[in-house]
């Protein structure tokens, strides 16, 4: 075995990875994205900014959990620089109905 490896603390099972770390962080600022648009409905991109306190944010964070609500189908983007809640396949808004 390398010296270093014999060396190099060890990760047990249960032990998130970073990128489990990371993909759980990334759902939290998309829920937090979703859930304000479920309490105001459409906003503009700054306007929500502005209400989840992204200038707090790592830089590009709030970007990239935008991409990433679109991409699993969370957030729509509309013209005019608009974001909101994705319509579930019934009709309702988000996951609670509103």
């Amino acid at each position: 075995m390398d010296r270093l490896a014999r060396h190099a603390p060890r990760q047990s099972e249960d032990e998130p990875s970073r990128r489990d770390h990371g993909a759980a962080v990334m759902d939290a600022e998309v829920r937090l994205l979703a859930d304000e648009l479920a309490k105001f409905g459409t906003l503009t991109r700054d306007d929500l900014a502005r209400r989840v306190d992204a200038h707090l944010w790592r830089e590009g964070t709030f970007d990239g959990a935008l991409r990433q609500g679109v991409k699993t189908g969370r957030l729509v983007l509309l013209p005019g620089d608009l974001v909101e809640l994705a319509r579930t396949t019934s009709g309702s808004r988000g996951r609670d109905g509103r």
